[in-house]
């Protein structure tokens, strides 16, 4: 390790130096010489700190040829040291890399990390991660996963009992499997849908598993045929009739109405109710007057 050596300043305390010819300098007011001479200590003090402090530093931006297992910078003064290594007492020491890991050059923390498959222990030592039968370890490293056809559970993997007339799903909740169509399920098992006449499997989870041919609406556990009313036609929208009255009609018991449009409206966008034009207001009896 080299030898950092200050250099030595006398501090001067005295009266000023003379000027040329031997002559004082300039005369100071009485007091002033002792104010100005204690400045001066206290400049030259705090220069002499500054030289010390940021005098040649020894480390990875250290001066002169670079120590073993360092090399020196692209760009401006100074080595670091290779990865795997640190700068301690003007050397490059080698990091303790513990088995299994490898180095990062991080400048920070332990400088090293666990290598894909296992995980940091005390920060000390890297343990493999345990793998249950019927798993593999995920894309991180650091935890597993369980093959298609089986569930995790604390720390191993178990068969997904599939019923007749299911199949496996990739749902990462419930059973993991489904009822094939045509069927529901109901505890662990897949009983078949029953299915009335004018309707076809949904399988849906919730409701009915089954909905209605088009042109039929579901009464209770059947489905019935919709009636259109004149002006009208089939609308799976709506849930209640199965139809919706044509443009510039409205359904008035069970019928389509013509729209008696007043003065100064139009038909709203769905072409079954109207509304004000622009700068009129609705009155309490059903017009469409200025608004003021």
């Amino acid at each position: 390790m080299r030898r950092v050596i200050a250099p030595c300043f006398t501090v001067l305390t005295g009266a000023p130096p003379a000027g040329p010819g031997g002559r004082s300098g300039p005369r100071l007011r009485p007091g002033a010489a002792t104010g100005a001479a204690h400045l001066r200590t206290r400049v030259w003090g705090m220069s002499l700190l500054l030289l010390l402090i940021a005098g040649p530093v020894v480390g990875q931006d250290g001066l002169g040829a670079p120590p073993d297992h360092a090399t020196n910078r692209d760009y401006g003064p100074g080595w670091d040291c290779e990865i795997g290594y640190r700068e301690r007492g003007g050397l490059c020491r080698p990091i303790g890399l513990p088995e299994n890991a490898f180095p990062t050059g991080r400048r920070t923390g332990s400088g090293w990390q666990c290598g894909y498959g296992y995980r940091e222990v005390d920060r000390t030592s890297c343990r493999a991660v345990p793998v249950p039968e019927h798993a593999f370890l995920g894309s991180s490293g650091f935890d597993w996963i369980c093959e298609r056809g089986y569930r995790a559970t604390r720390d191993a993997c178990v068969a997904i009992d599939v019923p007749a007339f299911g199949y496996l799903s990739d749902d990462g909740l419930g059973p993991g499997w489904r009822c094939a169509r045509g069927y529901v399920a109901q505890g662990d098992a897949c009983d078949p849908i029953v299915i009335p006449e004018h309707a076809y499997a949904s399988n849906r989870e919730f409701g009915p598993a089954w909905l209605c041919d088009r042109g039929f609406i579901a009464r209770g556990d059947a489905c019935a045929p919709i009636i259109l009313p004149a002006r009208a036609f089939l609308d799976d929208a709506s849930s209640l009739t199965g139809w919706r009255c044509e443009r510039g009609f409205a359904a008035v018991d069970g019928a389509c109405a013509a729209i008696d449009v007043p003065d100064h409206a139009h038909l709203d966008r769905s072409g079954n109710r109207w509304r004000c034009d622009p700068g009129f207001r609705l009155t309490g009896n059903g017009t469409c007057a200025l608004s003021h």
